[in-house]
């Protein structure tokens, strides 16, 4: 997967994984993994060089919180990696329900450049 092709350019690799299942086989991998909620109160002050997001930020219930979190979590000079489906369509999955996420993103535009450009302009450029 992702983790380990990019693991081998880091000293230490911090996961968090809402699947309890994918968080049992990241530990078993060797990683430091977390749940969500494990990670909320172990690592509340843990900084970073380098933070990977890739397809959370639709699938959150709050994903500018989110944000706010992993930029506050990197170093200064950090980077973050960030993937993001477009057209972007988020929900929370909830059982077998979708459900909105209580934050909204919102992204406007007609083509995926337009989408992106809309998303960068919008939630990740600092106001």
């Amino acid at each position: 997967g992702v983790t380990a092709c990019m693991a081998p350019l880091f000293d230490d690799v911090t996961t968090t994984e809402s699947d309890r299942v994918m968080q049992w086989r990241l530990s078993r991998r060797g990683y430091r993994s977390f749940t969500p909620e494990q990670y909320e109160a172990q690592c509340e002050n843990q900084r970073f060089d380098v933070i990977a997001c890739f397809n959370v930020l639709d699938r959150c219930d709050a994903p500018l919180k989110l944000l706010r979190r992993l930029r506050s979590q990197l170093v200064p000079g950090g980077t973050l990696l960030l993937a993001v489906v477009f057209p972007f369509r988020p929900f929370v999955e909830n059982g077998t329900r979708r459900d909105t996420p209580q934050e909204l993103i919102i992204v406007t535009g007609k083509t995926m450049e337009e989408n992106i450009n809309s998303f960068v302009a919008d939630t990740l450029v600092p106001n």
